[in-house]
This record gives C-alpha cells, structure tokens and sequence, in this order.
C-alpha cells in the first residue's frame, strides 16, 4: 500500500515561518549568511587556533551546510524563493572552484 505524500500547509511551526517570511523578505537570506558566516568564522578560528587555518576550505563547507538548510527550507511553500535557493547553490559551487584552485594545502 502506497503511503500519501503529508501535506505541508499544517498549522505547526512552519506556518509561523511562513509568516515572518512574508511579512520581512529579508529574513531567509539573513538567516541563510547568518548560519554561513558562523560556521566559517568559528571553524576558521578554530582551526586557526591548531595551527593551520583554511578560509577556502571553510566556506566551502559553510556554503554546503547553508545549501543544504535552503533546499530544507525551500521543501515549505512561501518560505524560500527560487532566486536565494539558485544563489546559494552558485556560491558553493564558487567557493569549491577557489578551494580547489588554491592548491596550497598540507
């Protein structure tokens, strides 16, 4: 037996989303840097406090996570646009051209 897709549009928490999304549109983009910029900053640092740091390298991870948190997002109707979801995707694929280009690693 095939089990049925759940509808999305609940009343729970992604409706209080959906909400502050439309009412600021720039809270997702906000949250999105937001969640990259603390990931590479602290990674970076701490890295950086071992010995050897790799800004390239952590915001090709930062840009991962937070490409992974806007396709979450963008499962929600209203949430995310596609224009943020594309740019997201674009600076990842950016930031793995200048980690692998910059080819001074240990």
């Amino acid at each position: 037996m095939v089990t049925p897709i759940p509808d999305l549009n609940t009343s729970g928490l992604d409706s209080v989303i959906v909400g502050v999304a439309t009412a600021v549109p720039i809270f997702i983009p906000a949250l999105l840097m937001f969640i990259f910029f603390i990931i590479a900053i602290t990674g970076y640092m701490k890295q950086r406090q071992e010995g050897y740091a790799d800004i390239s390298q952590w915001c090709v991870v930062s840009g991962i996570v937070t490409s992974i948190v806007a396709l979450i997002l963008s499962m929600v109707p209203n949430v995310i646009n596609i224009s943020t979801l594309i740019s997201t995707i674009v600076i990842t694929i950016a930031f793995g051209i200048w980690f692998i280009s910059s080819g001074d690693r240990q």
